[in-house]
């Protein structure tokens, strides 16, 4: 698969276009936006095996949502982030953020229920 026809296709599936995009990079370093674009095609094997797109690799949009790389037994995708939203409800007090009993996928509000 061709990274950069990968992450125009995505992109484009989500309504969003290059002139939405405030930054591309990682955590160390920002690049031109015309540098990702323009670079020879960047081909990969999305199939299992290992990681061949750089884990780190993020692209940040205007809005603040963002793109990172997704890998599960070498197979990889772009995923699609928003800053969670603040809940209304506040809680005052939370004493369980660990629990081993399948419970932790149910989630925090699971996890600290009155019982």
């Amino acid at each position: 698969m061709d990274l950069i026809q990968e992450t125009k296709d995505y992109i484009a599936a989500l309504g969003y276009e290059k002139d939405d995009i405030s930054w591309i990079g990682c955590k160390d370093f920002y690049i031109p936006i015309d540098c990702f674009w323009n670079s020879a095609p960047q081909e990969y094997d999305t199939g299992y095996g290992s990681r061949e797109v750089a884990a780190d690799l993020v692209i940040v949009f205007k809005d603040n949502s963002w793109l990172e790389r997704a890998e599960y037994d070498g197979s990889e995708w772009w995923a699609y982030k928003q800053t969670p939203q603040r809940p209304s409800d506040y809680v005052w007090k939370v004493d369980k953020f660990v629990n081993s009993n399948y419970e932790a996928e149910r989630g925090l509000k699971y996890m600290n229920r009155e019982r």
